[in-house]
């Protein structure tokens, strides 16, 4: 082998062990950020020690956004909402973290990005046997990423997609969620959010997607029971929802907002935070707190840290 030649093949050893050496710490950096983001410090149970069913309510950190993951006392999985698009990785992360391989049934409130950004991805990732929205679409591009993902996945699973009525009543792995507003008479996307209550026992819950004050007395109007022991605040703690009205109706001991941290809205509101202190509810937030995790019997919900 010619000198010249040599040169050039120590030359592309070289570039070689430099990108090697590249590839391999990037694998690092990933293996330790997914494991951050993935850990969680209980256990998956089906019962307590008593026998009891238990079930788990995951309030999943996404940033400015909303994401709720039900884990049923039998081990389903049900999803409300799938966070922004820049909060895909922290939301599959944390979905494999629970070992999530099924999803029986995933509620999408309302097309906003910060409510469905990373749904396409969820639709991609995982088996969504079922999806539940309202037929409101904005045409953006997480509207029609959504629709490709839905379509995709109806060929793949049959995954079935419903539009739901006021008083339309869903039970999965005996939980009950019970749709106190559809939507459909509201020109606001936000108002157009779905509304929910869900029960199982005792245990009781309210998501309202980014539905404002008008949406919650309309609620309270039709005369459905609101009452629930966690109230997950509307629209990020904002003052355009969570009434004096709705929130004595609903009555919580826990109120969970989802917002993120310094966000540019100024969520949570202090009128929001005032209303919930003056009621004694206690209140979890994920810019300060993180993922929130309750654990869940017919009788009893209580605080986990995750």
């Amino acid at each position: 082998m010619s000198k010249k030649d040599r040169k050039k093949l120590i030359s592309l050893i070289a570039v070689f062990v430099v990108a090697l050496y590249s590839f391999v710490v990037n694998e690092v950096k990933t293996s330790q950020k997914r494991a951050k983001v993935s850990t969680v410090t209980y256990e998956n149970v089906a019962s307590d020690a008593a026998g009891k069913d238990v079930f788990f309510v995951h309030y999943i950190d996404v940033g400015q956004g909303d994401c709720t993951l039900v884990e049923t006392p039998g081990g389903k999985f049900v999803l409300i909402d799938a966070g922004t698009n820049d909060s895909e990785y922290e939301l599959l992360s944390y979905l494999d973290s629970r070992k999530v391989k099924h999803i029986e049934c995933m509620f999408l409130t309302h097309p906003h990005e910060d409510h469905i950004g990373s749904a396409d991805a969820v639709l991609d990732s995982f088996y969504v046997h079922n999806v539940v929205k309202t037929d409101r679409d904005d045409g953006c591009s997480n509207c029609e990423n959504l629709d490709r993902s839905i379509e995709e996945s109806k060929n793949h699973i049959g995954t079935k997609v419903t539009e739901p009525l006021t008083g339309d009543k869903y039970v999965i792995d005996g939980i009950e969620f019970l749709v106190l507003s559809d939507g459909r008479e509201y020109e606001d996307y936000n108002d157009s959010s779905i509304c929910i209550r869900m029960e199982y026992g005792k245990s009781t819950f309210i998501f309202t997607g980014d539905a404002q004050s008008k949406v919650e007395r309309d609620i309270l109007f039709s005369d459905m029971d609101v009452s629930a022991e966690v109230l997950k605040c509307g629209h990020h703690g904002s003052s355009t929802s969570s009434c004096e009205e709705f929130l004595g109706a609903v009555e919580p001991d826990i109120a969970i907002i989802s917002c993120g941290e310094n966000n540019s809205y100024g969520h949570p509101h202090d009128e929001v935070l005032e209303s919930l202190a003056d009621r004694g509810v206690t209140v979890y937030r994920t810019d300060e707190d993180g993922n929130i995790v309750l654990k869940c019997t017919t009788e009893q919900i209580s605080y986990l840290a995750a």
